[in-house]
């Protein structure tokens, strides 16, 4: 079964996050807009997400292709994952060694 997915709204995307999507709509629409991340162009009717900061989601970067956006979060969470591995494997290793 797949889990519930949260409104927009929940998800911190307000008011001002749709204006700024508009905006960028038009942008996109006039031609010369590029992924903020890979600095590739996103033409017109090409999907595209509203990219933020890795850091800080209330700072929103630009347009973003689907790619960049996708990959950047499935990188972040799997150095989370690494991380918590290592820590599990260190604390465990430390323990048996005593």
């Amino acid at each position: 079964m797949a889990a519930a997915r949260l409104s927009p709204k929940t998800r911190g995307y307000d008011a001002h996050r749709r204006a700024l999507r508009k905006l960028i709509v038009k942008q996109i629409a006039a031609g010369g807009v590029r992924c903020w991340r890979c600095r590739k162009p996103i033409y017109p009717g090409m999907p595209f997400d509203l990219g933020h900061d890795d850091i800080d989601r209330s700072i929103y970067r630009g347009a973003e292709c689907i790619k960049c956006n996708r990959g950047a979060a499935a990188r972040k969470t799997n150095m989370i994952r690494r991380r918590k591995r290592r820590a599990i494997v260190t604390r465990t290793t430390t323990i048996d060694r005593w």
